[in-house]
């Protein structure tokens, strides 16, 4: 599955491009099966880097990841000039934990990666030494014409799980955040959300499941993928929901309903939206 450029060498993502601040270069190997580290990305990178930094104690940390794929912010975070003490790292998808992991040995790092559906198979005992939980986990539910077994489709989708997160995409991050204040209630929650439901609807999915009013770390305009459908966010607009939050512009200044971020991208034309890098803190 190794990729290759045009001129037969294998492609490598540079984490130097996410992290500019790390102590050495490192080159993650591409592979086609795993989401390939973009702007999203980036904007996550800065969010984690804004938080951490202000950390006098982020060294004696233990930092669980959910969603580790190629390992991109494993590098980052372990090769800062004041790395967390400890890197815990899981994915649904066990390619992601073999790509890791095999980074990990490279670079000898001491970290612990394993297979798991969100924290469903993270020990009560390793999560009661874990301080922040980020993710930055799949906001698009899977159709029925999806196969979520493709290991591709991992990266991007999610199985509905049934609530009314499932209508803007965000019921995988409500249920990593029950998870979390129900067997982590001391660790911080870090996450990268689209911000096209708003950031008061953001806020929302914290405070109702368990977490104070979460604080913005971060905030990055992103293009809206051209394959991925808003029509129903449109329906949602034209049935009464507040608006959502698309433009016609990578400036913001130019704000547009769904129905016409939907028209936009049938026509080809560009459509953007925000990215937040939100913390939150338990309520207990």
């Amino acid at each position: 599955n190794t990729k290759y450029a045009s001129n037969g060498a294998i492609e490598m993502i540079r984490v130097r491009d996410f992290y500019a601040n790390i102590t050495h270069d490192i080159k993650i190997e591409r592979s086609p099966n795993l989401f390939l580290p973009d702007d999203w990305t980036k904007g996550f990178a800065q969010g984690l880097k804004n938080v951490f930094k202000s950390i006098p104690g982020f060294y004696n940390s233990t930092v669980l990841e959910i969603g580790v794929g190629t390992g991109i912010n494993m590098a980052g975070l372990l090769s800062l000039p004041c790395p967390p003490a400890r890197f815990i790292g899981t994915d649904i998808s066990q390619e992601a934990i073999n790509a890791s992991s095999a980074l990990a040995l490279k670079e000898r790092w001491n970290v612990t990666l394993s297979q798991s559906d969100l924290l469903c198979n993270v020990s009560d005992d390793t999560l009661a030494n874990v301080d922040y939980i980020v993710g930055c986990i799949p906001q698009v539910p899977a159709p029925a014409s999806i196969n979520l077994m493709d290991m591709d489709n991992f990266a991007h989708y999610y199985e509905s799980k049934g609530t009314h997160w499932d209508d803007i995409g965000l019921a995988l991050n409500a249920a990593l955040l029950q998870q979390a204040a129900e067997r982590a209630p001391h660790a911080a929650v870090i996450l990268n959300l689209s911000g096209r439901p708003g950031i008061k609807c953001l806020q929302r999915l914290f405070i109702e499941n368990g977490y104070k009013k979460p604080s913005i770390c971060n905030v990055t305009m992103v293009k809206q993928h051209h394959g991925t459908s808003v029509a129903a966010f449109a329906v949602m607009e034209n049935n009464g929901r507040d608006a959502f939050e698309f433009f016609e512009d990578k400036d913001g200044k130019i704000p547009i309903c769904a129905s016409a971020a939907e028209q936009r991208r049938l026509d080809g034309k560009n459509v953007y939206h925000y990215v937040y890098v939100l913390i939150g803190v338990p309520l207990v």
